[in-house]
């Protein structure tokens, strides 16, 4: 089966300053960089999209849009790499949503992001539309929130029909508990799930974090993050933990993006649950050594995965 995905969400653009020390400030103690050079990068659901299109899934986008220079310029960087744009909205008076980053020495000291903006309901049903009509083109839905107002309670609602018979993975980095569905694969990291269920610093194991998650979400798929330890997966009530890479950690920016982008691109091909989330593990340890938003390749992935498997077996 060929990976055809639908991703629906925020779309941001990052906008990265590289720079360099020059002391700190005369006018308030905070320290004055250099700029020696300024990168744009697709981010949220947009690197989303472009790492599944770099696994050589088949790729459709959707949001809203502002009708100005960062959209063009992400409209013309997927058309490069082949993602189907035509699901995109540019919505009158919205400014395409943006990140700025400032990292002096590949060290990250200060973010600053665009203000979420409404949608008007003329904007909401062209995107409703939207996803209905892609929905029938694709074998899987992603679905990443941001917080930046763009998945409105009616769009989850026709995400919710859609589950009966799409594969949809969500992975909110806000909003968690407006996405209650048994049919969802829900992926969320150990930080936040322990926040929504109250549990604060409390030692409880991961198993039972999974249980109380799904009894609070309903979702029979769960992805726990773990950071540098790897993550736990809880499927129809079985809980297995998948061990973490060897890899050295020097930057976890958009990490995230790169494990639901890979196990998407499998999960949507016919992989098994665990062995998508494996998969996406992989991914995501494979790119922690990179510096800012990452991708990986079809090939960096087939080597990551040959040499995990290889580690684990001499053991």
């Amino acid at each position: 089966m060929s990976s055809k995905v639908l991703v629906i969400g925020d779309i941001i653009v990052d906008r990265y300053y590289f720079g360099r020390p020059k002391g700190i400030s005369y006018e308030a103690p905070i320290p004055m960089v250099e700029v020696l050079k300024t990168q744009l990068n697709p981010g949220a659901s947009s690197l989303v999209a472009e790492n599944l299109a770099m696994l050589r899934s088949k790729v459709w986008l959707t949001g809203i849009v502002g009708n100005d220079e960062l959209w063009n310029w992400l409209r013309n960087r997927f058309n490069k790499i082949r993602i189907n744009t035509k699901g995109m909205i540019s919505q009158k008076f919205f400014n395409t949503l943006q990140r700025n980053r400032v990292l002096i020495e590949n060290h990250h000291i200060a973010r600053f992001d665009s203000k979420s903006q409404d949608i008007d309901e003329g904007t909401e049903r062209k995107l409703l539309n939207k996803i209905k009509s892609l929905a029938e083109k694709v074998n899987c839905i992603v679905v990443c929130d941001y917080g930046m107002g763009i998945l409105t309670d009616k769009v989850i609602s026709t995400l919710e029909d859609l589950a009966t018979h799409k594969k949809i993975i969500v992975s909110p980095n806000s909003n968690h508990l407006k996405y209650q569905h048994p049919n969802f694969v829900y992926r969320i990291k150990i930080d936040d799930a322990k926040r929504i269920l109250g549990l604060g610093s409390k030692k409880e194991s991961l198993e039972s974090v999974c249980e109380t998650l799904n009894e609070v979400i309903k979702s029979n798929k769960i992805i726990l993050t773990l950071g540098a330890d790897g993550l736990a997966t809880y499927e129809d009530g079985n809980f297995q933990l998948i061990l973490p890479t060897n890899n050295i950690a020097r930057d976890v920016t958009s990490v995230g993006e790169v494990l639901v982008a890979a196990f998407a691109n499998a999960y949507s091909a016919g992989s098994t649950f665990i062995e998508a989330a494996t998969i996406g593990n992989v991914a995501a340890g494979a790119v922690v050594g990179k510096i800012g938003n990452k991708t990986i390749t079809a090939s960096e992935l087939k080597s990551a995965l040959q040499e995990y498997h290889q580690f684990f077996s001499e053991k």
